[in-house]
């Protein structure tokens, strides 16, 4: 008999709701790591067309003859601004991929940079970039095993400390920092097998709970950082849209500075200081978005 007098004797129903506690956050947490994904694909989406966007504004103003110094001066900042995100994006995206590919082939080592790289090249790309990790130039698809960890840990921590980086540890301090770390691990992998068959009820039970609250902290942690990755994705697509349409309407001007009327010099003006500001917007963090 499991119940005497109402007490749960061998805590039969203490582990049960332990037990069933913890697949429900388990549950709602992959529905959280996937709202995070679709986010985190969605603002590298909505980065790229930004940036593709400000290159039809650098071409238009190139095409500008007799353009003022003024004109001249800020087009040039505006295409060394996007060139240093473009070779930085890129480099983000390539290492990402291969961060992505260390874990598959199962050599990296470490279960903190498995889990992140569980989002997928794409969708980490977006994260590590939105946290303003320094570019490094780091070399990592020529090593493998230990090596090739600590590389991409070290690049995720902005380059080695000898190069003013914050190392290896500084890599494993930011994926520390991002809620989907360990959370999988501890979570799902418990929830799904058979771990509490074999254990004694009244222990079954704490651990469940105390998994559960790891879990639902989790949740939270995931929630906030997809909203703020949202708040990103909506300001990007916002300058986006003014982007485009002081693009469209700059292609109608003369290609020639001396026959653009007032207006026209007005409107030349704001493309290109909208363009710096939109060149900021790529380059935000998390830490600005509220």
């Amino acid at each position: 008999m499991a119940e005497l007098f109402g007490i749960d004797l061998f805590n039969t129903e203490y582990k049960k709701r332990g037990v069933n506690k913890l697949k429900k956050y388990v549950s709602l947490y992959k529905h959280s790591f996937a709202n995070l994904k679709f986010n985190l694909l969605l603002l590298n989406d909505n980065r790229d067309t930004l940036s593709n966007d400000l290159s039809n504004s650098e071409q238009i103003i190139d095409n500008i003859k007799n353009k003022p110094m003024e004109l001249q001066t800020k087009n040039i900042r505006l295409k060394q601004e996007s060139k240093n995100y473009r070779t930085f994006i890129n480099e983000v995206k390539d290492k990402s991929e291969e961060a992505v590919k260390l874990t598959k082939e199962g050599t990296s080592g470490s279960a903190a940079l498995g889990a992140a790289a569980s989002l997928g090249g794409p969708a980490l790309s977006a994260l590590v970039s939105s946290l303003g990790t320094a570019s490094t130039g780091a070399a990592i698809s020529g090593l493998s095993g230990a090596a090739a960890t600590n590389a991409t840990l070290a690049w995720l921590g902005g380059g080695s400390i000898a190069a003013g980086g914050a190392g290896v540890a500084g890599g494993e301090a930011v994926l520390g920092a991002i809620p989907i770390v360990g959370w999988a691990l501890s979570g799902v992998t418990l929830a799904a097998t058979g771990f509490f068959v074999n254990n004694k009820n009244g222990k079954t039970a704490k651990q469940a709970y105390k998994k559960a609250e790891k879990v639902e902290a989790g949740i939270k942690s995931t929630d906030l950082l997809s909203n703020k990755e949202n708040i990103l994705s909506n300001e990007t697509i916002r300058s986006s849209t003014n982007i485009e349409k002081l693009n469209d309407e700059a292609t109608e001007f003369p290609n020639d500075f001396d026959k653009f009327t007032d207006k026209q010099i007005i409107k030349i003006g704001v493309l290109v200081n909208n363009a710096l500001s939109a060149e900021k917007i790529l380059q935000k963090s998390l830490k600005s978005a509220s």
